[in-house]
């Protein structure tokens, strides 16, 4: 009776250690697998950052190159983003189903 007891002393000490081992092992795992992405994020961020300086320096030499057309993009864009906007916010705030009323009153 006491080498079964003694036994199965044995075999729980064991089967802790087993699973010790495996905690071990996996978050050892874990680590790397979290190490590995931040690696993996640190060289995408540089890669834009250099992307980035890059599309600056070829916009800097555009525009010292080409001001004049430089102005007319610039007003373009700003011009496309402004109407873009402002259809967009006469979507977006209108009361649904409502009927749209112009700013003049042709009657």
């Amino acid at each position: 009776m006491e080498s079964t007891m003694g036994n199965r002393i044995a075999d729980a000490v064991r089967y802790a250690t087993e699973c010790s081992n495996d905690a071990r092992r996996i978050s050892t795992m874990a680590q790397d697998a979290v190490q590995e992405r931040l690696n993996e994020a640190s060289r995408t961020l540089k890669v834009m950052q250099r992307r980035m300086q890059d599309a600056e320096h070829t916009a800097r030499y555009y525009v010292r190159r080409e001001p004049l057309k430089a102005i007319g993009v610039t007003a373009g864009a700003a011009l496309t983003v402004g109407l873009a906007v402002g259809w967009l916010a006469t979507r977006v705030f209108s009361a649904p189903g409502a009927r749209r009323q112009t700013r003049f009153a042709w009657r």
